[in-house]
């Protein structure tokens, strides 16, 4: 990256080499490098302000230092918020540092809880520089939520990791909402056999009304805040692929994000308690049939009443 070099190897005898020749070719062309600002090959190195750590899975960590600022930062914005007393010129800092930071979110979501940020920040028309820098702002409701994934993620410090960290673990969840119930399904290896989990549920009087996308959403939400209530250890570290008949549910959670206030409340939540369980949710669209097959759909309508069953 511009005067920034980051030599790979897939060993320490590649990359020294790799190393050498890179070292050898700058003293040719009259480069010089710093040699408090070289590093020698190792498997924790520092580019551009991250931390590379390929001791276990490949990861881009955070340096201490940038949390405590990034997260002082915030905190600073969202107090001068409450007292009435932001200007512009403070949040645009905040999202500057915060984007700086994006690599190293969970899957790069980072980006995703800075776009209302943006918005508001410009959305006085006519304005340019200075004349809208030093202007006061009062920041929404949805961008204190998003902020508060910035602080989930900045306490945590997960890392972007180039897959999840148990590959071994994985769990297989199937999830329905209907007009009037909701239910769930969660699957996994026990003693070489299939142990079946089922929850389900009744919508309210406040939330029947409420359409599919929503209600769908939300059983996905529930079946994660199970999980993070259980400290599952089948889910934490692992991958969790869930399934699901609502394809706008599928790009609601791949993306992060929804247009809908409330659909991306809920989204948002879906990848707080993502960052909690330190887990990767892999969402996947099937056919409705497939559901109703797995049982899950009778889940949502009250039809199928068994809690749990062992399959071998």
């Amino acid at each position: 990256m511009v005067d920034d070099f980051k030599v790979h190897g897939s060993s320490k005898e590649k990359c020294g080499a790799g190393f050498s020749a890179f070292m050898d070719l700058t003293v040719r062309l009259g480069f010089i490098c710093k040699k408090e600002k070289t590093c020698p090959p190792g498997q924790h190195q520092k580019f551009c302000g991250l931390m590379y750590d390929t001791h276990t899975i490949p990861k881009i960590l955070l340096p201490e230092s940038k949390i405590s600022r990034a997260r002082a930062t915030v905190e600073y914005v969202i107090r001068q918020n409450g007292r009435g007393k932001l200007s512009r010129l403070s949040v645009a800092v905040m999202g500057g540092l915060l984007q700086s930071l994006d690599d190293a979110t969970p899957s790069r979501q980072g980006q995703t809880y800075l776009r209302r940020l943006y918005d508001e920040i410009h959305a006085v028309q006519g304005l340019m520089g200075k004349a809208l820098y030093y202007t006061e702002i009062l920041l929404s409701m949805s961008v204190l939520e998003d902020l508060e994934w910035w602080l989930t993620f900045l306490a945590e410090n997960p890392g972007n990791e180039s897959r999840c960290g148990k590959a071994g673990k994985l769990a297989v969840t199937f999830g329905d909402g209907s007009g009037t119930g909701t239910g769930g399904t969660i699957e996994w290896l026990k003693d070489l056999g299939l142990v079946l989990e089922a929850w389900m549920g009744t919508w309210s009087l406040e939330v029947v009304h409420f359409d599919s996308n929503w209600k769908e959403l939300r059983t996905m939400l529930w079946t994660l805040e199970r999980a993070l209530r259980k400290r599952d250890p089948r889910i934490i570290g692992g991958t969790l692929f869930y399934f699901t008949d609502n394809s706008s549910v599928y790009y609601i959670v791949k993306g992060g994000s929804s247009r809908s206030a409330e659909l991306h409340k809920l989204a948002r939540k879906i990848k707080m308690i993502e960052i909690d369980l330190q887990c990767r949710l892999e969402p996947i669209h099937v056919p409705g049939v497939l559901m109703i097959y797995e049982g899950t759909d009778g889940l949502s309508r009250g039809m199928w009443l068994a809690a749990e069953r062992l399959m071998r």
